[in-house]
């Protein structure tokens, strides 16, 4: 049997990250995919913005929310000619990508790293636990089993908690965020989405609604622009299903898909026939599968709330810092905004990132420890990147260091802030296709 010092479970954003965090630290590593191909929601739902990689804002130049590996990645984006802007919304700044780029920059940069092995089409079967810490895990088809010394869950729904038997939570479908179908339309003029035509887009997408040309499920579409002029994505929030809605229910994912599919078609015809600019526009691009919000969660030692993220809290063991706003999307109508007070953003303490059962089990990205609101602001990619890289060098020092002290809690997370920056206050600059 195969033992590694540190093994994660989920190589998207944040599982991509943990990995090189850990391995990079001096650890023999095993990234377990699920799928054929890392990058997660990027990758195989078509997320174009990187969001979370920035502080909110009332104006003036970007300015990042982390150091370390977050801006490592968006650099190589960058380098890469697969990201460019970012785009400023309100408040908020993204940096749009194109995910093949993504998926492409982290093939390249975990091939990279010598320490670091990847098994894909491999999903979490079972996990064996003795007194209190995960020993191994068996997953795949073939049943195959590896050890560890410690162990990280990037799996969006914490698959690996559940495994082990860790408490975890997760709210009724009712009340999850509602999943995002995205796809993609060309031959669109360069001028269709100047500021005021995307407004008048809005206008009349509600009164084709309205007026019953349009189901209502449309109300919550969003057109966005790409790295390349003549493209556009769009984003559809998805209905609950009746309250039924369970994004580990792959029967209901795909009902969930095909729907989506005839709302995709309806809406492009939509936009041919009223949206000037529009006139050609055609789909070709769709995702391999619905872009999933929220699943289940690791409950850890600290777990993060909404009054959290509106009041900014900080804490002695800060490994990273959350800039994105409670953004909830429990309806397919688009989504509610609650921004921290006084502009100021949450820090993101190690303790919401450790099990609170299983002493060897981290978590990062969506699986982290916080309430279904917090979540809303935690859950995204910039987020992911900069909480995974704080679990995967966590993970590393606990692997060198069998007999974990408690007491050396804020000194290691003052070690991991320094690597990912907290804080920064690096503005921003870029060069399309070039570096920054």
């Amino acid at each position: 049997m195969k033992k590694f010092d540190v093994v994660v479970v989920g190589g998207g954003s944040a599982g991509v990250a943990a990995a090189l965090g850990a391995a990079r630290a001096g650890c023999s590593t095993l990234l377990l995919e699920r799928s054929l191909k890392l990058g997660g929601n990027v990758t195989h739902a078509l997320v174009h913005s990187i969001c979370g990689l920035f502080k909110i804002s009332d104006g003036g130049k970007p300015r990042l929310a982390n150091g370390g590996f977050a801006l490592e990645f968006a650099r190589q984006l960058v380098a890469a000619g697969g990201a460019c802007g970012p785009l400023r919304m309100g408040r908020l700044d993204v940096l749009l990508q194109e995910p093949a780029v993504f998926a492409r920059v982290c093939e390249e940069l975990t091939a990279s790293e010598s320490r670091l092995t990847v098994w894909r089409d491999s999903p979490v079967q079972s996990a064996l636990v003795r007194n209190g810490r995960v020993e191994s895990v068996t997953f795949g088809a073939s049943g195959e089993t590896v050890e560890g010394r410690v162990f990280v869950d990037t799996s969006g729904d914490a698959s690996l908690a559940k495994a082990t038997g860790a408490e975890t939570e997760c709210v009724p479908g009712s009340q999850l965020q509602r999943p995002a179908f995205i796809f993609g339309i060309s031959k669109v003029a360069p001028e269709a989405l100047e500021e005021v035509k995307r407004l008048r887009l809005v206008g009349a997408l509600r009164a084709a609604i309205r007026e019953g040309f349009l189901r209502p499920a449309l109300a919550g579409a969003a057109v966005r622009p790409t790295y390349f002029p003549e493209q556009v994505r769009v984003t559809l929030d998805l209905d609950a299903q009746g309250g039924e809605y369970d994004p580990s229910n792959e029967g209901l994912l795909s009902e969930l898909h095909a729907d989506a599919c005839e709302l995709a078609r309806e809406f492009t015809g939509f936009l041919r026939r009223d949206i000037p600019g529009f006139g050609r526009a055609e789909i070709t691009e769709w995702p391999a599968r619905l872009g999933i919000r929220e699943g289940a969660r690791l409950v850890g030692l600290s777990r993060l709330s909404a009054a959290d993220v509106l009041g900014g809290a900080t804490f002695p063991d800060a490994v990273c810092v959350s800039a994105w706003p409670i953004e909830m999307r429990e309806t397919a109508t688009g989504p509610r905004l609650r921004y921290p007070e006084n502009g100021h953003w949450m820090e993101v303490p190690l303790r919401a990132l450790l099990s609170k059962d299983v002493s060897n089990l981290w978590a990062a990205g969506r699986c982290l420890s916080c309430t279904h609101e917090a979540h809303a602001a935690l859950r995204v990619i910039g987020t992911a990147l900069a909480t995974g890289e704080a679990a995967g060098l966590a993970a590393a020092a606990m692997a060198r260091e069998p007999q974990w002290r408690a007491d050396a809690w804020d000194a290691l997370a003052s070690r991991i802030r320094s690597v990912t920056g907290a804080g920064v206050l690096e503005e921003w600059s870029w060069t399309r296709g070039g570096s920054v």
